[in-house]
């Protein structure tokens, strides 16, 4: 009890400190989630640092307004980059998010879905975007689209080993001198891995989208990787989105930084992956669970993703363990 009184007071601290008033709707659906880990690294007016884990008791819909000091800001949100072992003896069965990154202008109103069962952990910075730019300098002009902070922009991207090594220092680090220094550099080098990462997209005119467009996407998102030994029809996917070909395409990479298939074979073999080294699957095994017929090409094109062909990645975690 003494441990989420803790919590709660630091939920209501950073509250008053970003200048968000706590409505009826906010207080409702906070009391919606489990709060396991919630500590907040205040740095305002520059960035604020938080990590956060939780369970979410039930399915409901939150509408995010402006943040009054960061309205010209930006939120990075880095989601499943670490291990938080306080729901391991839980009765219920609870689903994990993929491990990505998601990008938000803070001048925007957003809406989100929260679903039972589902645990969260988020590393966030919230960053003014002077703040970034005086560290970007000349090379603010390579995302000027993100920088200007469209109200409709929204991008998601995977993580880095330099991102989810970054994000395991900061969760992890326990009595380091000098504690404030440190988390706001820890802030800075993880936002330097982040936009190297981003820099290497495909350079493209981002085009307004709207909530429901974006909505949309993301549902096109889940439908591509609900089943991953078969990726769905593209005139399937195109219903869902309510878009032509074109559209639907260049929305997709706009948001995701991939194109569609190219998304759905990351996402499988990232899955590949895990069967290898998780749940210590053979790499015909893994092959076939993916709908893979020619281990061959399962092969190539897992090498193309992670670097090492599959067998030695599960040797690896063999010799490792």
């Amino acid at each position: 009890m003494e441990e989420s009184s803790v919590i709660d007071t630091t939920v209501a601290q950073m509250l008053h400190t970003l200048g968000i008033e706590e409505s009826k709707e906010l207080s409702d659906n906070i009391g919606n989630f489990d709060v396991q880990i919630f500590k907040v690294f205040d740095f305002i007016p520059d960035l604020v640092l938080t990590i956060r884990s939780y369970v979410i008791k039930k399915k409901f819909t939150h509408h995010f307004g402006n943040v009054q000091k960061f309205e010209n800001g930006i939120f990075f949100s880095f989601h499943n980059f670490f291990k938080d072992t306080s729901n391991n003896n839980s009765s219920h069965s609870l689903n994990e998010e993929l491990p990505h990154v998601k990008i938000i202008p803070m001048n925007s109103s957003q809406e989100y879905t929260f679903y039972k069962n589902t645990h969260m952990k988020h590393v966030g910075i919230l960053v003014s975007i002077d703040y970034l730019k005086r560290f970007l300098r000349e090379d603010a002009a390579k995302f000027s689209d993100l920088l200007t902070c469209q109200n409709s922009l929204v991008i998601e991207e995977f993580m880095s080993d330099d991102i989810l090594r970054t994000i395991n220092e900061i969760v992890n680090a326990d009595n380091v001198s000098l504690s404030k220094f440190y988390f706001k550099l820890k802030a800075i080098e993880l936002l330097y891995f982040l936009f190297k990462r981003l820099d290497k997209r495909v350079q493209m005119t981002f085009h307004r989208l709207t909530r429901t467009e974006i909505q949309n996407l993301y549902k096109v998102r889940d439908r591509l990787i609900a089943q991953l030994d078969n990726a769905p029809p593209l005139g399937e996917l195109k219903n869902i989105a309510g878009m032509n070909e074109i559209k639907l395409r260049k929305s997709f990479i706009q948001v995701f930084g991939m194109g569609l298939y190219e998304y759905f074979q990351h996402i499988r073999m990232q899955e590949a992956a895990r069967l290898l080294r998780e749940d210590n699957l053979t790499v015909s095994e893994a092959g076939y669970r993916l709908g893979f017929t020619n281990l061959s090409h399962f092969s190539r094109v897992f090498e193309a993703s992670i670097g090492v062909k599959p067998k030695k990645w599960s040797m690896e975690k063999s010799i490792g363990s």
